[in-house]
């Protein structure tokens, strides 16, 4: 028993003297100078913030530990200098004491101006990042700009409280005066956010057990930490440098590894006053209690290093989504039609996301049609490109304001009507799942959708996003993303992709202005050309304005039929020069009544532009055309008005790419002034007429000036051919002139005295 006694203490002498081993001085690295300045200095006051296990604190045995402590100790080998630790309760207490001169050092410091004009610098030895830390149940915050309005606790006077009171001064400070205490208050939400040194916020959460807070980004600020020196002893500032510089990469890992370990020395005194079997059980105990830290420590450690993976994945979808954005703004930004700039958009969309199904739909009309889209099925195009509700009878449903019903899920993201309150939905107005399937057993009362049409589940997709796109204050369309692919987004993807979509929406609107003012160019030109066509009738002149508009509206064929109101009738006044190519009709109809008309009847039935961009899908409007017409793909028609009447409507088709609203705008205005130029050709036609007929007249008229022969007795006139002809007959002849006969007084009394005579004596008698 004696010999495992001497033995034990044997070892534990040599463990002793091990740990008090020293490491060789830096004769070679020192001048002569500064060995004699050392001398002159072996003890130096250290300032120690009692509130900082990092930089050194004194622990309740009156020891100093910590990260800085670690330090202080490697260069205290290395320089011979014994430092002091002088403890204040306050890092503001420090740097007090630094200024008016109480103490000569202090451990771990980062270099600022104000602090420059009291303390002297070394060279970096740690360099640490600076983090936001926020609660678990705060999603809205991904870096410093997020911070903006919002309250967040730093430390007090250190350097990280006044790089963001200067750099920020948005973000509302309120200094704590220690992690702890900043920390804390997160938790409790007195404060939004905590900003500081990732290896102090690291451990403090760990330690204080605080699991509703994460690291939620990070910031573009990282702290150099060094030794601070009195401002009279320059001469230690070489010193210091040249230690730190021997500091080997394994010493560094080293403090790094263990700087949460506090380690506590046993005396050989207290270990020879117990007995062996007491020492057996102490030391029994210890590795019972050590083990079960041990593996508390290492399930802490495992969880926050799943936190930390998590926290990784994050950050690298969102560096992948940030390089997203910077691909979309440069393809948005080009100068390039507007379809083309949204298909590279999706391309690119679909390549980062790894969607397998993906598109875009925009406003056109009451409508949100897909412009764009990559991976879809044509059947699923045929049954979901329309969102427009339809009754029993094919016609229109619309809300009581007047505005159309959109259906399915993509209809109610585009309504603006979501509920941010449902996990399906986000407060942005998306709705997202990674696992569609299970919304086909909801209860009609239980889904949230509006009239699923579920297209999306039926065809395998189980990852699906919907994304509003915004513009001016409204929403203007939608991006769609499917994946077969389970788990495929995330709530920070979703509102990477909102913001995205805001991208596209603004474009949207520049582009579309864009185009709207090349098109207005366009039609002025055409307009030009129409007003300067030297037409010989109504009938050219309509056949040109209808092959300009063909043109206008980028489309392949096209028609103008001229109605009348009152019969409801129909009157085909020309067909495009390619219709007549393709349609084989035999004895092709020309006139129509509107009642026995179909879907191209509905422009003057609902009086306004009728759009389809489907026409070979089903529609119960549709009457279809006779065998052998020229194949319609898509169609756009519209009245033509003089004041409340409708005079006449104008159609074109096969336009490659949809027809929407900046086609409807072109073809009204440009059939509205062709019209206008019609009834001015019509007026003009008939002001000829009248000018000829007056022309006639006087034509007529002038026949009967100069000298004509005329018979002195009976009266009779020659004519040009010598026939000698009764005045009467000549003038009714040659002249609209006109007779009635009568007799003059003096004839009457030759031809009729007796008459004459007695009338004569009658109205003598009456006048007396």
């Amino acid at each position: 028993m004696l010999k495992i006694k001497n033995v034990f203490i044997l070892l534990i002498f040599s463990l002793s003297c091990l740990l008090h081993a020293q490491s060789p001085e830096m004769d070679k690295l020192l001048t002569h100078a500064e060995k004699e300045w050392l001398k002159n200095h072996p003890v130096m006051r250290l300032g120690v913030d009692s509130s900082s296990y990092f930089r050194g604190t004194i622990d309740e045995k009156n020891n100093y530990v910590g990260m800085g402590a670690d330090y202080v100790r490697i260069l205290e080998k290395k320089t011979g200098v014994s430092f002091k630790p002088e403890s204040t309760s306050t890092w503001s207490q420090v740097i007090e004491k630094a200024k008016s001169g109480e103490i000569d050092v202090i451990p771990m410091v980062a270099s600022t101006p104000e602090r420059e004009v009291f303390l002297n610098f070394s060279d970096t030895f740690v360099d640490m990042p600076n983090v936001i830390i926020s609660r678990k149940d705060s999603s809205k915050i991904k870096g410093i700009g997020d911070l903006a309005g919002k309250t967040i606790s730093v430390n007090k006077d250190y350097v990280i409280h006044g790089w963001v009171a200067k750099n920020h001064p948005e973000i509302k400070l309120l200094p704590k005066t220690d992690t702890e205490q900043g920390l804390k208050a997160v938790a409790s939400g007195e404060v939004d956010a905590y900003v500081g040194d990732l290896a102090t916020a690291v451990y403090a959460i760990n330690h204080l057990y605080l699991s509703n807070l994460k690291i939620a980004a990070d910031i573009p600020f990282t702290v150099k930490w060094g030794m601070a020196v009195r401002e009279d002893w320059p001469e230690m500032i070489p010193i210091l440098n040249k230690a730190i510089g021997t500091i080997t990469p394994e010493e560094h890992a080293a403090i790094m590894n263990r700087w949460t370990t506090i380690q506590k020395g046993v005396g050989i005194k207290d270990i020879l006053m117990y007995a062996i079997p007491a020492i057996a059980i102490a030391v029994l105990l210890t590795l019972m209690i050590s083990n079960i830290r041990l593996k508390k420590e290492i399930s802490q450690r495992k969880k926050t290093e799943n936190q930390l993976h998590i926290e990784m994945d994050r950050r690298k979808q969102a560096e992948h989504y940030r390089l997203l954005s910077i691909e979309v703004l440069k393809i948005l930004n080009e100068q390039s039609e507007l379809r083309d700039s949204l298909a590279r958009v999706l391309d690119a969309i679909k390549k980062h996301t790894n969607c397998d199904a993906v598109g875009i739909r925009l406003h056109s009309g009451e409508d949100f049609p897909y412009f764009v889209h990559s991976g879809f099925s044509e059947d699923f195009m045929l049954k979901e490109n329309t969102l427009v509700e339809r009754g029993k009878d094919g016609g229109i449903c619309r809300n009581s304001d007047g505005t159309v019903k959109l259906e399915c899920t993509c209809g109610l993201v585009i309504s603006g009507k979501t509920d941010p309150s449902n996990p399906l939905f986000t407060p942005g107005g998306s709705c997202w799942t990674n696992d569609s399937h299970p919304l086909l057993e909801l209860t009609p009362e239980a889904d949230p959708r509006l009239n699923p049409r579920n297209q999306c589940i039926h065809d395998g997709y189980s990852s699906v996003a919907l994304v509003p796109i915004h513009a001016t204050q409204k929403i203007v369309g939608l991006l769609h993303l499917n994946a077969k692919e389970k788990d495929k987004f995330t709530l920070e993807a979703i509102q990477s992709l909102e913001l995205l979509s805001n991208h596209i929406g603004e474009a949207l609107m520049r582009k579309l202005e864009e185009k709207t003012h090349r098109i207005d160019e366009a039609r002025l030109e055409s307009l030009l050309k129409i007003s300067q066509f030297k037409a010989k009738s109504i009938q050219e002149l309509l056949n040109f304005a209808l092959e300009e508009t063909i043109s206008l509206t980028s489309s392949k064929i096209g028609y103008i039929y001229h109605y009348s109101e009152e019969k409801k009738e129909f009157i085909l006044n020309t067909w495009s020069k390619d219709v007549m190519k393709e349609c084989t009709v035999a004895n092709p109809q020309t006139c129509y009544q509107l009642g026995k008309t179909g879907i191209w009847g509905e422009a003057v039935r609902q009086r306004k532009p009728i759009i389809l961009n489907n026409f070979p899908a089903q529609h119960p409007l549709k009457k279809g055309y006779p065998e052998g017409h020229a194949t319609l793909h898509k169609f756009l028609t519209i009245p033509v008005f003089v004041d409340d009447m409708i005079v006449a409507v104008a159609a074109v088709a096969n336009k490659e790419t949809d027809y929407d609203q900046s086609d409807v705008r072109q073809l009204t205005l440009l059939m509205d002034t062709v019209w206008k130029y019609v009834e001015r050709k019509d007026y003009e036609a008939e002001r000829e007429k009248i000018i000829r007929d007056l022309q006639k007249a006087l034509s007529d008229v002038k026949l009967l000036s100069g000298l004509l022969p005329i018979c002195a007795s009976c009266k009779k006139i020659r004519d040009d051919k010598g026939y000698w002809a009764n005045l009467e007959n000549y003038l009714m002849e040659h002249s609209d002139t006109k007779f009635s006969h009568g007799i003059c007084p003096d004839c009457a009394k030759t031809l009729y005295p007796d008459i004459m005579s007695a009338m004569e004596k009658e109205g003598t008698a009456k006048k007396a």
